[in-house]
């Protein structure tokens, strides 16, 4: 599991990803996914932006068709009070508020298409960002 924040402008960006496999092709494939962020998160319109570029940068790798890396995409706005969210194949992530129990927030999923199981299918959401939000008094 590997994870990454990037400050932009208004915003905190980051990505919490877990790559298939071990050894040096997983190495190598962590490496594209934290560049392809790195690199995308500045300027990217959406989250939406962001997994598409990363999408293309895993097709770009030459390794077999197999692997597989899941990945949670979030974006911190207004002072930390709200978030978004957006799935590509990880498991939802809990929000844990002071006064409440932790729940599952529920986000939008985009497939990373030659890196996810087969039984795992989803639409990729519109570039407009259709990214699941919270704010503080959800």
């Amino acid at each position: 599991i590997l994870g990454l924040a990037v400050a932009v402008p208004g915003a905190l960006r980051l990505i919490v990803a877990d790559v298939q496999g071990k050894g040096l092709a997983a190495v190598q494939t962590a490496a594209v996914v934290l560049g392809a962020f790195r690199e995308t998160a500045y300027d990217a319109a959406s989250l939406a932006e962001i997994a598409a570029r990363i999408e293309i940068s895993l097709v770009r790798q030459a390794e077999p068709a197999d692997e597989f890396v899941t990945a949670i995409l979030a974006q911190v706005t207004d002072g930390g009070s709200a978030v978004e969210i957006l799935s590509c194949g990880h498991p939802a992530p809990l929000l844990s508020p002071a006064d409440k129990m932790p729940f599952q927030i529920t986000p939008v999923y985009f497939r990373l298409h030659r890196y996810q199981s087969s039984s795992n299918q989803g639409a990729a959401p519109s570039s407009g960002g259709n990214t699941s939000s919270t704010g503080n008094g959800s």
